[in-house]
């Protein structure tokens, strides 16, 4: 097995997000800022300044990674996160995170030009929206699992 044995697994998931050194924790880039997932069970918790504030989610580069935005620290702004090629089977491409422990679970999907994130779960305070100004934003993410693949 690459990088260790089977019996080391759990272990080395666990280390994964060890403070300072583990991969699966991703660094807030801040205001401006890209984020860049890059393998399986990634997160990136944000923290916001008092006004608000961008980030731009990547493209993934193949399908299966699961992923998570939160923000960790609120500090009086939002945190509008855009993702180029969408969140939802609607396209919308625009998270708000206006709370503390506002989140999104995310997972890479294939579509017919290459790859977009999709909302697995999050909790009803984030909000999605198209960033386009003609658009109005849909309903807050359900906390509870939804029947309908095209529901957000």
């Amino acid at each position: 097995m690459p990088g260790g044995s089977a019996h080391r697994i759990l272990e080395t998931c666990y280390e994964a997000f060890t403070p300072g050194q583990g991969a699966g924790l991703l660094n807030d880039p801040g205001d401006g800022g890209t984020i860049r997932p890059k393998m399986n069970f990634q997160i990136c918790e944000m923290v916001s300044g008092s006004s608000g504030e961008t980030r731009v989610l990547s493209n993934p580069t193949r399908p299966g990674i699961r992923f998570i935005l939160r923000l960790k620290t609120d500090g009086g702004g939002n945190v509008v996160v855009s993702a180029e090629n969408g969140l939802n089977v609607l396209l919308e491409d625009a998270a708000t995170f206006a709370d503390a422990s506002d989140f999104l679970s995310l997972v890479s999907v294939s579509t017919a030009t290459g790859y977009r994130w999709e909302i697995m779960e999050g909790n009803a305070g984030t909000v999605i929206s198209s960033a386009s100004p003609s658009s109005s934003p849909s309903s807050s993410v359900s906390s509870s699992p939804s029947s309908s693949p095209s529901a957000t």
